[in-house]
Protein backbone atom coordinates (compact mmCIF):
# COMPACT_ATOMS: atom_id res chain seq x y z
CA UNK A 1 0.00 0.00 0.00
CA UNK A 2 1.40 3.44 -0.90
CA UNK A 3 2.01 6.16 1.68
CA UNK A 4 -0.86 8.16 0.17
CA UNK A 5 -3.25 5.25 0.58
CA UNK A 6 -2.17 4.77 4.20
CA UNK A 7 -2.65 8.45 4.87
CA UNK A 8 -6.08 8.60 3.28
CA UNK A 9 -7.41 5.42 4.84
CA UNK A 10 -6.30 6.61 8.29
CA UNK A 11 -8.09 9.94 7.88
CA UNK A 12 -11.26 8.33 6.46
CA UNK A 13 -12.28 6.85 9.81
CA UNK A 14 -12.29 10.18 11.61
CA UNK A 15 -13.40 12.58 8.91
CA UNK A 16 -15.24 11.09 5.93
CA UNK A 17 -18.22 9.62 7.75
CA UNK A 18 -19.09 12.89 9.42
CA UNK A 19 -19.41 14.19 5.86
CA UNK A 20 -21.58 11.18 5.03
CA UNK A 21 -23.89 11.93 7.94
CA UNK A 22 -24.80 15.31 6.47
CA UNK A 23 -26.36 13.70 3.40
CA UNK A 24 -29.81 12.27 4.10
CA UNK A 25 -31.02 9.16 2.29
CA UNK A 26 -33.78 9.83 -0.25
CA UNK A 27 -36.62 8.42 1.87
CA UNK A 28 -35.40 9.08 5.39
CA UNK A 29 -35.31 12.13 7.62
CA UNK A 30 -33.70 12.51 11.02
CA UNK A 31 -35.50 14.34 13.83
CA UNK A 32 -34.62 15.04 17.44
CA UNK A 33 -37.01 12.30 18.56
CA UNK A 34 -35.42 9.49 16.57
CA UNK A 35 -31.74 10.43 16.80
CA UNK A 36 -30.27 9.56 20.16
CA UNK A 37 -26.88 11.10 19.38
CA UNK A 38 -26.27 14.01 17.02
CA UNK A 39 -23.25 13.48 14.77
CA UNK A 40 -20.65 16.26 14.71
CA UNK A 41 -20.72 18.81 11.89
CA UNK A 42 -17.58 19.02 9.79
CA UNK A 43 -16.71 22.60 8.81
CA UNK A 44 -15.60 23.65 5.36
CA UNK A 45 -12.05 24.30 6.59
CA UNK A 46 -11.67 20.87 8.21
CA UNK A 47 -8.62 19.09 6.79
CA UNK A 48 -9.51 15.61 5.53
CA UNK A 49 -6.09 14.67 4.17
CA UNK A 50 -2.69 16.31 4.02
CA UNK A 51 1.03 15.81 3.56
CA UNK A 52 4.06 18.03 4.09
CA UNK A 53 3.11 20.42 1.27
CA UNK A 54 -0.66 20.34 0.59
CA UNK A 55 -3.98 19.66 2.27
CA UNK A 56 -7.46 18.66 1.18
CA UNK A 57 -10.35 20.24 3.05
CA UNK A 58 -14.04 19.52 3.43
CA UNK A 59 -14.67 22.38 0.96
CA UNK A 60 -12.49 20.64 -1.64
CA UNK A 61 -14.32 17.38 -0.94
CA UNK A 62 -17.72 19.05 -1.39
CA UNK A 63 -16.65 20.66 -4.66
CA UNK A 64 -15.65 17.26 -6.04
CA UNK A 65 -18.80 15.56 -4.73
CA UNK A 66 -20.94 18.20 -6.48
CA UNK A 67 -19.84 16.70 -9.80
CA UNK A 68 -21.68 13.48 -8.93
CA UNK A 69 -25.41 13.50 -9.80
CA UNK A 70 -27.39 14.32 -6.67
CA UNK A 71 -29.42 11.12 -6.91
CA UNK A 72 -26.20 9.06 -6.71
CA UNK A 73 -24.33 10.91 -3.94
CA UNK A 74 -25.82 9.13 -0.95
CA UNK A 75 -24.90 5.71 -2.33
CA UNK A 76 -21.42 6.99 -3.23
CA UNK A 77 -20.81 8.25 0.29
CA UNK A 78 -21.78 4.90 1.80
CA UNK A 79 -18.63 3.36 0.31
CA UNK A 80 -15.37 3.73 2.24
CA UNK A 81 -13.46 2.61 -0.86
CA UNK A 82 -15.02 5.28 -3.08
CA UNK A 83 -14.42 8.03 -0.52
CA UNK A 84 -10.80 6.92 -0.07
CA UNK A 85 -10.31 6.91 -3.84
CA UNK A 86 -11.80 10.37 -4.21
CA UNK A 87 -9.58 11.80 -1.46
CA UNK A 88 -6.53 10.11 -2.96
CA UNK A 89 -7.24 11.69 -6.35
CA UNK A 90 -7.77 15.12 -4.78
CA UNK A 91 -4.49 14.91 -2.88
CA UNK A 92 -2.47 13.64 -5.85
CA UNK A 93 -3.92 16.32 -8.14
CA UNK A 94 -3.12 19.02 -5.60
CA UNK A 95 0.47 17.80 -5.24
CA UNK A 96 0.91 17.70 -9.03
CA UNK A 97 -0.65 21.16 -9.36
CA UNK A 98 1.71 22.53 -6.69
CA UNK A 99 4.67 21.01 -8.52
CA UNK A 100 3.41 22.57 -11.78
CA UNK A 101 3.32 26.02 -10.15
CA UNK A 102 6.83 25.54 -8.78
CA UNK A 103 7.92 24.69 -12.33
CA UNK A 104 6.13 27.87 -13.53
CA UNK A 105 3.90 25.86 -15.86
CA UNK A 106 1.05 28.18 -14.90
CA UNK A 107 2.88 30.94 -16.78
CA UNK A 108 2.71 29.01 -20.06
CA UNK A 109 0.21 30.68 -22.38
CA UNK A 110 -1.32 27.37 -23.52
CA UNK A 111 -1.88 26.42 -19.88
CA UNK A 112 -3.36 29.86 -19.13
CA UNK A 113 -5.77 29.50 -22.03
CA UNK A 114 -6.87 26.04 -20.90
CA UNK A 115 -7.37 27.23 -17.31
CA UNK A 116 -9.52 30.09 -18.59
CA UNK A 117 -11.47 27.68 -20.79
CA UNK A 118 -12.17 25.35 -17.85
CA UNK A 119 -13.11 28.30 -15.63
CA UNK A 120 -15.66 29.50 -18.18
CA UNK A 121 -17.17 26.00 -18.39
CA UNK A 122 -17.62 25.90 -14.61
CA UNK A 123 -19.14 29.39 -14.57
CA UNK A 124 -21.46 28.47 -17.44
CA UNK A 125 -22.64 25.37 -15.57
CA UNK A 126 -23.54 27.36 -12.45
CA UNK A 127 -25.16 30.12 -14.51
CA UNK A 128 -27.35 27.47 -16.17
CA UNK A 129 -28.34 26.13 -12.74
CA UNK A 130 -29.12 29.68 -11.59
CA UNK A 131 -31.35 30.29 -14.62
CA UNK A 132 -33.32 27.12 -13.89
CA UNK A 133 -33.75 28.04 -10.22
CA UNK A 134 -34.89 31.55 -11.10
CA UNK A 135 -37.59 30.32 -13.49
CA UNK A 136 -41.00 30.94 -11.93
CA UNK A 137 -42.83 27.64 -11.85
CA UNK A 138 -46.58 27.60 -12.35
CA UNK A 139 -49.28 25.04 -11.57
CA UNK A 140 -48.99 22.23 -14.11
CA UNK A 141 -52.25 20.43 -13.29
CA UNK A 142 -53.91 21.61 -16.51
CA UNK A 143 -50.90 20.61 -18.60
CA UNK A 144 -50.83 17.19 -16.94
CA UNK A 145 -54.53 16.63 -17.61
CA UNK A 146 -54.11 17.68 -21.24
CA UNK A 147 -51.22 15.21 -21.67
CA UNK A 148 -53.35 12.48 -20.14
CA UNK A 149 -56.21 13.12 -22.57
CA UNK A 150 -54.16 13.81 -25.70
CA UNK A 151 -52.00 10.69 -25.47
CA UNK A 152 -54.13 7.77 -24.23
CA UNK A 153 -51.20 5.37 -24.58
CA UNK A 154 -49.51 7.09 -21.66
CA UNK A 155 -52.25 5.91 -19.33
CA UNK A 156 -51.95 2.26 -20.36
CA UNK A 157 -49.75 0.06 -18.21
CA UNK A 158 -48.76 -2.91 -20.40
CA UNK A 159 -49.37 -6.44 -19.18
CA UNK A 160 -46.54 -7.90 -17.13
CA UNK A 161 -45.59 -11.55 -16.95
CA UNK A 162 -43.76 -13.54 -14.28
CA UNK A 163 -42.48 -16.74 -15.90
CA UNK A 164 -40.45 -19.64 -14.66
CA UNK A 165 -38.16 -20.87 -17.41
CA UNK A 166 -35.23 -23.07 -18.27
CA UNK A 167 -32.80 -22.58 -21.13
CA UNK A 168 -30.96 -25.42 -22.83
CA UNK A 169 -28.20 -23.73 -24.80
CA UNK A 170 -26.54 -25.00 -27.97
CA UNK A 171 -23.10 -24.68 -26.46
CA UNK A 172 -21.46 -28.08 -26.65
CA UNK A 173 -24.51 -29.80 -28.17
CA UNK A 174 -26.42 -29.86 -31.45
CA UNK A 175 -30.03 -28.74 -31.91
CA UNK A 176 -31.45 -32.26 -31.78
CA UNK A 177 -29.72 -33.02 -28.48
CA UNK A 178 -30.64 -29.63 -27.01
CA UNK A 179 -34.31 -29.91 -27.97
CA UNK A 180 -34.49 -33.46 -26.56
CA UNK A 181 -33.07 -32.23 -23.25
CA UNK A 182 -35.63 -29.38 -23.17
CA UNK A 183 -38.41 -31.89 -23.85
CA UNK A 184 -37.22 -33.97 -20.89
CA UNK A 185 -37.36 -30.90 -18.65
CA UNK A 186 -40.87 -30.10 -19.92
CA UNK A 187 -42.07 -33.62 -19.08
CA UNK A 188 -40.77 -33.20 -15.55
CA UNK A 189 -42.71 -29.93 -15.20
CA UNK A 190 -45.91 -31.49 -16.54
CA UNK A 191 -45.58 -34.31 -14.01
CA UNK A 192 -45.51 -31.74 -11.21
CA UNK A 193 -41.78 -31.82 -10.53
CA UNK A 194 -40.08 -29.27 -8.26
CA UNK A 195 -39.43 -26.22 -10.48
CA UNK A 196 -36.34 -25.08 -8.61
CA UNK A 197 -34.75 -28.53 -8.83
CA UNK A 198 -35.60 -28.81 -12.54
CA UNK A 199 -34.00 -25.40 -13.19
CA UNK A 200 -30.84 -26.42 -11.34
CA UNK A 201 -30.59 -29.69 -13.27
CA UNK A 202 -31.50 -28.57 -16.80
CA UNK A 203 -31.05 -24.81 -17.20
CA UNK A 204 -27.95 -23.19 -18.71
CA UNK A 205 -29.24 -19.68 -17.89
CA UNK A 206 -26.89 -18.68 -15.07
CA UNK A 207 -28.97 -15.63 -14.10
CA UNK A 208 -32.39 -17.25 -13.66
CA UNK A 209 -30.80 -20.41 -12.34
CA UNK A 210 -29.86 -18.48 -9.20
CA UNK A 211 -33.57 -17.82 -8.55
CA UNK A 212 -34.69 -21.34 -9.37
CA UNK A 213 -35.69 -20.33 -12.89
CA UNK A 214 -38.08 -17.58 -11.74
CA UNK A 215 -37.96 -14.24 -13.59
CA UNK A 216 -39.30 -10.90 -12.37
CA UNK A 217 -42.58 -9.38 -13.55
CA UNK A 218 -41.64 -8.08 -16.98
CA UNK A 219 -43.29 -6.55 -20.04
CA UNK A 220 -43.32 -8.62 -23.22
CA UNK A 221 -41.09 -6.16 -25.05
CA UNK A 222 -38.20 -7.17 -22.79
CA UNK A 223 -38.23 -10.80 -23.97
CA UNK A 224 -36.99 -12.46 -27.16
CA UNK A 225 -39.74 -12.30 -29.84
CA UNK A 226 -40.52 -16.04 -29.91
CA UNK A 227 -40.37 -16.21 -26.10
CA UNK A 228 -42.75 -13.23 -25.85
CA UNK A 229 -45.11 -14.69 -28.45
CA UNK A 230 -45.41 -17.89 -26.42
CA UNK A 231 -45.98 -15.98 -23.17
CA UNK A 232 -48.67 -13.83 -24.76
CA UNK A 233 -50.79 -16.93 -25.46
CA UNK A 234 -50.41 -18.44 -21.99
CA UNK A 235 -52.51 -18.29 -18.84
CA UNK A 236 -51.11 -18.61 -15.31
CA UNK A 237 -50.41 -22.26 -14.52
CA UNK A 238 -49.82 -23.29 -18.12
CA UNK A 239 -46.65 -24.87 -19.53
CA UNK A 240 -45.40 -23.90 -22.98
CA UNK A 241 -44.16 -26.11 -25.74
CA UNK A 242 -40.40 -26.06 -26.28
CA UNK A 243 -39.55 -22.56 -27.58
CA UNK A 244 -36.50 -21.79 -29.72
CA UNK A 245 -34.66 -18.46 -29.47
CA UNK A 246 -31.19 -17.37 -30.54
CA UNK A 247 -29.96 -18.57 -27.14
CA UNK A 248 -31.26 -22.13 -27.47
CA UNK A 249 -34.42 -23.95 -26.34
CA UNK A 250 -36.73 -22.80 -23.52
CA UNK A 251 -39.55 -24.27 -21.49
CA UNK A 252 -41.86 -21.74 -19.81
CA UNK A 253 -44.28 -22.04 -16.91
CA UNK A 254 -46.34 -18.88 -16.37
CA UNK A 255 -46.52 -18.15 -12.65
CA UNK A 256 -48.29 -14.79 -12.62
CA UNK A 257 -49.87 -12.31 -15.03
CA UNK A 258 -50.79 -8.70 -14.37
CA UNK A 259 -53.13 -7.75 -17.23
CA UNK A 260 -52.92 -4.52 -19.17
CA UNK A 261 -54.52 -1.75 -17.16
CA UNK A 262 -55.66 1.81 -17.82
CA UNK A 263 -54.36 4.04 -15.04
CA UNK A 264 -56.51 6.85 -13.71
CA UNK A 265 -55.45 10.48 -13.98
CA UNK A 266 -55.03 10.69 -10.20
CA UNK A 267 -52.52 7.84 -10.26
CA UNK A 268 -50.52 9.46 -13.06
CA UNK A 269 -50.96 13.09 -12.02
CA UNK A 270 -47.68 13.54 -10.16
CA UNK A 271 -45.58 11.97 -12.96
CA UNK A 272 -47.36 13.96 -15.66
CA UNK A 273 -46.96 17.19 -13.71
CA UNK A 274 -43.24 16.49 -13.29
CA UNK A 275 -42.91 15.87 -17.03
CA UNK A 276 -44.69 19.16 -17.72
CA UNK A 277 -42.49 21.01 -15.23
CA UNK A 278 -39.28 19.69 -16.79
CA UNK A 279 -40.53 20.53 -20.30
CA UNK A 280 -41.39 24.06 -19.15
CA UNK A 281 -37.96 24.61 -17.56
CA UNK A 282 -36.20 23.23 -20.64
CA UNK A 283 -38.25 25.47 -22.93
CA UNK A 284 -37.37 28.57 -20.92
CA UNK A 285 -33.69 27.63 -20.81
CA UNK A 286 -33.65 26.93 -24.56
CA UNK A 287 -35.21 30.35 -25.16
CA UNK A 288 -32.34 31.94 -23.23
CA UNK A 289 -29.78 30.01 -25.31
CA UNK A 290 -31.55 30.96 -28.54
CA UNK A 291 -31.31 34.64 -27.59
CA UNK A 292 -27.54 34.13 -27.40
CA UNK A 293 -27.44 32.26 -30.70
CA UNK A 294 -29.61 34.82 -32.49
CA UNK A 295 -27.94 37.92 -31.03
CA UNK A 296 -27.77 40.49 -33.90
CA UNK A 297 -24.29 41.48 -32.68
CA UNK A 298 -22.96 37.96 -33.17
CA UNK A 299 -20.30 37.65 -35.84
CA UNK A 300 -18.35 34.63 -37.04
CA UNK A 301 -14.97 34.91 -38.76
CA UNK A 302 -15.59 32.36 -41.51
CA UNK A 303 -12.35 33.19 -43.32
CA UNK A 304 -10.27 32.41 -40.22
CA UNK A 305 -12.19 29.19 -39.63
CA UNK A 306 -11.48 28.09 -43.20
CA UNK A 307 -7.77 28.65 -42.59
CA UNK A 308 -7.94 26.60 -39.39
CA UNK A 309 -9.80 23.74 -41.07
CA UNK A 310 -7.31 21.18 -42.41
CA UNK A 311 -7.06 20.36 -46.11
CA UNK A 312 -5.98 17.12 -47.74
CA UNK A 313 -3.15 17.89 -50.20
CA UNK A 314 -4.09 17.19 -53.78
CA UNK A 315 -1.17 14.80 -54.24
CA UNK A 316 -2.11 12.74 -51.15
CA UNK A 317 -4.77 10.10 -51.40
CA UNK A 318 -7.05 9.71 -48.38
CA UNK A 319 -6.44 6.55 -46.32
CA UNK A 320 -10.06 5.52 -46.67
CA UNK A 321 -12.45 4.75 -49.48
CA UNK A 322 -16.12 5.59 -49.57
CA UNK A 323 -18.23 2.49 -48.97
CA UNK A 324 -19.74 1.08 -52.10
CA UNK A 325 -23.48 0.65 -52.35
CA UNK A 326 -24.29 -3.00 -51.84
CA UNK A 327 -27.13 -4.12 -54.03
CA UNK A 328 -29.36 -7.02 -53.13
CA UNK A 329 -28.90 -10.09 -55.33
CA UNK A 330 -31.66 -10.96 -57.80
CA UNK A 331 -34.52 -12.81 -56.14
CA UNK A 332 -34.75 -16.48 -56.96
CA UNK A 333 -38.19 -17.54 -58.13
CA UNK A 334 -39.01 -21.07 -57.16
CA UNK A 335 -41.65 -22.53 -59.45
CA UNK A 336 -44.11 -25.00 -57.91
Amino acid sequence: MTMINKLILSTIVTAAFAVNAQVSPPQASMTASNSAVEKPVVGADTVLASNATVKVTKADFDAEISRIPESERFEFLLSRVRIAGLLENLLINRVLAQEAIEQKLDQNQIVKDEILNQTEKVLAKYRAQQLLKETKVKDFTAAAREAYLVDPKKSIRPARYKPWQILVSLQGRDKVTARKRAEQARERVLRGGDLEEIAKEFSDDTNSKKTGGVLDLTELTEFEPSFAEALKKMKPGEVSEVIETRYGFHVIYLMELLPEKKLSFELMKSDLMEEARIAYLKSNFDNHLNRIRLDPALTVNVDALEVIRPRIPENVKPDYTAPETIKAPPRKVIKP
